[in-house]
């Protein structure tokens, strides 16, 4: 669980608990890889066009989650969470790892190998949003590790 602030009265803040359930799938998603002039979006609710280079949406019945991708030369298997020393030491290459960057801040998670660093560069950010949408155990892994 985590905390959100909001705001029903602009004098007055309130909390709620959101509750970040790892077992329900994204009801749909978008992704922008670097090069292309407009996101993609699967089955959203709506057209995410301001997404930057190399960033993802997915939403949830009661949320959405944004995060960013990285293609590192860091060789791990799926869905294993890169250690702060690890990220460090990463330069670009063609290993796909993802991270959420709100509502909070997960570490960063291996999405798998490409063929070639270009290949990550195009579609990581496809990878990290359809393995949120979807992946049960890929979304408990990032859920479960955050900054």
């Amino acid at each position: 669980d985590t905390e959100t602030t909001m705001r029903c009265d602009p004098t007055k803040t309130r909390t709620a608990a959101t509750t970040f359930d790892s077992q329900i799938n994204g009801t749909g998603y978008c992704y922008k890889s670097l090069g292309s002039t407009t996101p993609i979006c699967i089955k959203t609710s709506q057209r995410f066009n301001t997404l930057g280079n190399d960033t993802w949406l997915v939403e949830f019945p009661e949320y959405t989650i944004k995060g960013i991708h990285a293609c590192s030369n860091l060789e791990t298997t799926k869905y294993t969470v890169v250690t702060p020393d690890q990220e460090k030491q990463s330069t670009i290459g063609m290993y796909c790892y993802c991270r959420i960057t709100g509502p909070f801040e997960s570490k960063w998670v291996s999405g798998g190998p490409y063929a070639s660093t270009q290949t990550c560069t195009t579609q990581c950010s496809s990878v990290c949003a359809h393995q949120i949408n979807t992946n049960e155990p890929f979304r408990k892994t990032i859920f479960d590790n955050r900054s």
